[in-house]
């Protein structure tokens, strides 16, 4: 039985929250969030007082928590709700990484590009606003205390899966309910989906199709027309359809943790692309063509050894085609088996921001250095045990490098793990 606080307890707290930045605490309750954004006025606050609903109900408590949360989601300016709003496809209590949802906000044309910065500086602006109001739970930080990985509190996700419906976004959750085969979807998501019919009668309407450990059929992928989201994660599905490449709108292409095992050979027909999340399948080769995808932001390859999806076993990385310096607005690579020739084209890559590179020696790390001066995170992985890295040639390191991360044996005689 939930009780509430005293009156001296719930003001203490609000104040905590409120006015954190003077007390320099910090406080999870969403009221408290949504004054702090408030000018301190009588005005100000009286209208956050007016516009919350107390219905009577038998559980009174619970209608308060979602008058008040339904408050602080109409309170978010457009942009802010956009992308909050979008979150409701993911599973109940399903934990997601800062930098996929980012990626994903962005191929839904839901972030602009201001001043200097990146899309991707701008929505993890966004993402930050939206932590601050408590609306998403951090459950993993970073090594320099920034959100890793997050979550939707169950109650907030039913407000904003209630709201999204309405905007078309469609969750089957296990099995469809029959009332929904009629809708217009344009965002469908299969959460556990196990039946062998998807009652979606215009699938050429959907704009993003996002499936969560669903038991599905890859020709179901070549029914849509408009996509810009293919998501698929924990599938058990080996292969892509080709007609995949018809899918000229085709944003963000996520196959993490399934079992595919090659991708299209006319992939470099996506000239939209701007991600490519192919982390823990069986892919172990790139088509020629992917050095079309002129606009390729993110490039994320791991290969998996064993086919339980729960175990993926040691990674391998993948070997890229040549051509590496045509996609010149990459900003990640990773996880990618390095050769000399392949070292010395990261030199084109202006925006590179991120990068992993598997199997390196000191013949290749002595070209390393000049070719990424804008980089911000590296990893560098030995070719085996038995090769030694001399860090030395790497000194002065890039100026904006702010994370290095090595594996293997140094000159000076010490092991390192990440």
């Amino acid at each position: 039985m939930l009780e509430p606080l005293t009156q001296q307890e719930a003001w203490s707290l609000l104040c905590n929250t409120t006015f954190r930045e003077d007390a320099k605490r910090e406080c999870p309750i969403s009221s408290g969030n949504l004054l702090a954004l408030k000018s301190r006025t009588e005005f100000s606050w009286k209208n956050v007082h007016d516009n919350l609903e107390w219905n009577e109900s038998s559980d009174p408590g619970i209608e308060q928590v979602s008058s008040i949360l339904n408050l602080s989601i109409d309170d978010l300016p457009y942009h802010l709700k956009r992308c909050f709003l979008h979150c409701s496809k993911y599973p109940e209590d399903f934990s997601f990484k800062r930098k996929i949802l980012i990626r994903l906000w962005i191929a839904e044309d839901y972030v602009e590009e201001k001043g200097q910065g990146t899309m991707e500086e701008t929505a993890d602006d966004y993402l930050t606003q939206l932590v601050q109001r408590s609306l998403f739970q951090v459950t993993l930080k970073n090594e320099f205390g920034r959100a890793k990985w997050l979550c939707i509190h169950d109650l907030i996700r039913d407000l904003i899966l209630q709201r999204s419906t309405k905007e078309g976004l469609i969750v089957f959750s296990k099995c469809p309910p029959a009332s929904e085969s009629g809708k217009k979807i344009r965002h469908l998501t299969l959460d556990r989906y196990e039946s062998d019919h998807l009652p979606v009668p215009k699938m050429t309407l959907i704009r993003s199709f996002n499936a969560f450990m669903a038991d599905m059929d890859s020709s179901l992928l070549s029914g849509f027309r408009l996509l810009t989201v293919l998501n698929l994660w924990f599938v058990q599905i080996d292969k892509l359809p080709s007609s995949l490449t018809n899918l000229l709108n085709l944003r963000y292409l996520g196959i993490r943790s399934t079992l595919i095992e090659e991708l299209p050979h006319e992939l470099g027909k996506l000239h939209q692309l701007q991600t490519l999340d192919a982390k823990w399948t069986m892919v172990q080769r790139l088509p020629p063509s992917i050095t079309k995808l002129k606009s390729l932001r993110h490039l994320i390859l791991f290969r998996r050894q064993s086919v339980d999806l729960r175990y993926p076993g040691p990674g391998r990385a993948i070997v890229l085609p040549q051509g590496l310096q045509n996609l010149t607005c990459l900003q990640t690579l990773k996880y990618i088996e390095a050769d000399e020739k392949m070292v010395k084209s990261l030199g084109s890559l202006k925006q590179l921001k991120s990068l992993e590179l598997f199997g390196m020696d000191e013949s290749i790390l002595v070209h390393l250095r000049s070719s990424i001066s804008n980089l911000l995170r590296l990893g560098i992985v030995s070719r085996d045990a038995n090769v030694i890295l001399d860090l030395e040639p790497f000194y002065p390191p890039p100026l904006k490098l702010q994370k290095l991360s090595v594996t293997g044996m140094l000159a000076r005689g010490c092991y390192i793990l990440p």
